[in-house]
């Protein structure tokens, strides 16, 4: 892991669990915004639930660490027995990202109605997950549907990523095998069975993360 494209940002201890616990699972997710990690930031300061990640990735696959991987906060947000256990025994990463986007002529949006280029989109055919609800979405008609164009994780991201589970992985003794039903909601990650899992593979709500060919190619890498 280059240690060098991590920038240590430091959430407030108020704003995260300085307690260790055995860790057992690495979770993937991303923040549904626009570029760059302030947004997000300043968004989990407002909120006294202590929901963060330990870790940023930003477009350019730098680290903005916020604590340490071995402390933790709210990142699941499951309505189940297991929500607390699971948040306290994972080390979770968020990949910078608008995430679903909508098409409008040849143009593409989040729902906040801001332009992403096209050479920044990914078009799943039969499409991955479901419009959530946003005032551009319901403008535009799509809420409920399925989505076929997400935000494209960045081949920087995608590195940063692989690195950073590779090194936690082995810190932790946490088996990085891949795990082909990580893409959909998964009773083996809700109950703790350890490895690599992203939001969705916890929450049938969520789109977090979309399986962008890419970042499958390089998670069997591990």
């Amino acid at each position: 892991m280059d240690f060098n494209k991590i920038d240590w940002i430091g959430l407030p201890k108020s704003q995260y669990y300085q307690t260790t616990h055995e860790k057992t699972q690495l979770v993937l997710h991303h923040t549904a915004s626009g570029r760059g990690a302030d947004g997000d930031i300043n968004w989990w300061l407002t909120d006294p639930l202590r929901i963060a990640t330990c870790m940023i990735i930003t477009h350019d696959g730098r680290y903005k660490q916020l604590f340490s991987t071995k402390y933790w906060g709210h990142h699941l947000g499951m309505r189940n027995i297991f929500n607390q256990a699971r948040n306290k025994g994972s080390v979770a990463f968020e990949i910078d990202s608008w995430g679903p986007l909508v098409k409008n002529g040849d143009k593409y949006y989040s729902y906040t109605g801001t332009e992403v280029s096209s050479d920044d989109v990914v078009y799943y055919k039969e499409g991955f997950k479901h419009y959530p609800s946003s005032s551009y979405f319901r403008k535009m008609d799509v809420v409920g549907k399925p989505v076929h164009y997400y935000e494209r994780y960045t081949s920087y991201q995608i590195q940063s990523v692989v690195e950073v589970l590779q090194y936690c992985g082995t810190l932790y003794k946490i088996p990085l095998d891949y795990n082909e039903n990580m893409w959909e909601y998964n009773s083996d990650a809700v109950e703790g069975d350890p490895g690599i899992w992203a939001h969705v593979s916890f929450r049938k709500d969520k789109l977090d993360c979309h399986p962008q060919p890419d970042l499958i190619q390089a998670l069997k890498t591990l």
